[in-house]
């Protein structure tokens, strides 16, 4: 549709990408990042993981993802059935006591890549906007 060119259409994907992975970990799976931080803390995220991704309480919950393309943008809504987040209250990924740690970027990539990024307030949908670029 020339919505956008091939270098902003893999942008979007890694905008997509992140969006669904925060998701399925965060909100299907509620399994929390800040694991990470912790000693061993990715062998025992990735354990986390791996058990809930076999329980029926989280295996079986879904991830309803909407799209609308039109010549002019393309809107994605990304709701989970987790609980949600305040968004408003993320740590700065920039700031210096952050800028190591294994998560907490990925939001801030969606806000470069995207035009509009805007959360419900439960915190468990987001939809993200991208305008034709003229």
């Amino acid at each position: 549709m020339g919505l956008a060119s091939e270098m902003e259409i893999k942008n979007i994907y890694l905008a997509l990408d992140e969006v669904l992975n925060n998701a399925i970990m965060d909100g299907s799976l509620e399994v929390d990042s800040s694991l990470r931080d912790e000693e061993g803390g990715n062998r025992k995220f990735e354990e986390v993981i791996a058990q809930r991704e076999n329980e029926p309480k989280y295996a079986d919950r879904r991830i309803e993802i909407q799209a609308d393309y039109t010549e002019k943008r393309a809107v994605f809504k990304i709701t989970d059935p987790g609980r949600g987040f305040d968004y408003n209250a993320l740590p700065d990924p920039t700031s210096p006591e952050n800028l190591l740690r294994e998560h907490g970027r990925g939001l801030l990539l969606v806000q470069c890549f995207m035009d509009e990024i805007k959360f419900n307030k439960p915190g468990n949908e987001v939809t993200l906007v991208k305008n034709r670029q003229i």
